[in-house]
């Protein structure tokens, strides 16, 4: 949040110990509505404010989090479709600006779902190779490279992916960056989705093509375990 603030222009070290001090104080308010299974969500983000603001709007707000709406997912994997719908170009902003207009994902995955029921849609950058899925970064397996991320100076900079990285070398499974195409993806062994919420999902088809045998594999089930 400090790094996207700076880029935007703002104060940012200021900013974000204030959103530090109201988050804490949303997850005491929020925390013990939810059901115990459940965790909570919490959003925060900063926006100029209105014309003429002398101060930027700061907001956090918390929502119930179900992570049994995901327990079917981690069992039998989720589909992707590779989307029409381009990342945003870096000279609109820049991909490690973790910006709340998400336009392009929510248009990206609708597209995704009316191709396939529940699919989550991949979409790539402006020269054609894979980028991130929709609210997550994605990594492929092959067995001869280990996991493959796409280059870090052309995605979000998800902290997830790096706890992925650091778990991989645990288990010492190469973890690498590197451009790749849409058809490397399916020719995958594993494709993985990654994200704060969902901790890692398997992908096991890809616009209908099976990855790999079509199901969770055993890189998946190491770093979920």
């Amino acid at each position: 949040m400090e790094r996207s603030l700076s880029i935007a222009g703002f104060d940012a070290i200021p900013l974000a110990q204030e959103l530090a001090k109201m988050i804490a104080e949303c997850a005491r308010r929020n925390y013990a509505q939810i059901h115990p299974d459940d965790d909570l969500a919490l959003i925060a983000f900063v926006t100029p404010g209105p014309p003429g603001a002398e101060s930027p709007t700061v907001c956090v707000h918390a929502l119930p989090l179900s992570f049994s709406a995901w327990a079917e997912q981690y069992e039998a994997g989720v589909p992707i479709s590779i989307s029409a719908i381009r990342q945003v170009p870096n000279n609109c902003w820049p991909p490690e600006l973790k910006c709340r207009s998400r336009m392009h994902y929510y248009l990206a995955d609708q597209q995704a779902r009316r191709a396939q029921p529940h699919a989550r849609a991949v979409l790539l950058d402006q020269e054609g190779f894979v980028g991130e899925a929709t609210t997550a970064n994605l990594l492929i397996y092959r067995e001869e490279d280990g996991l493959l991320s796409p280059p870090a100076d052309r995605i979000l900079p998800g902290i997830t992916l790096g706890e992925t990285q650091q778990l991989a070398t645990k288990l010492q499974i190469p973890f690498a960056e590197k451009l790749f195409t849409a058809k490397e993806l399916m020719a995958a062994d594993e494709v993985l989705l990654v994200s704060t919420s969902i901790c890692v999902l398997p992908v096991t088809h890809c616009d209908g093509q099976a990855i790999g045998r079509g199901e969770p594999g055993p890189v998946y089930k190491q770093l979920l375990a």
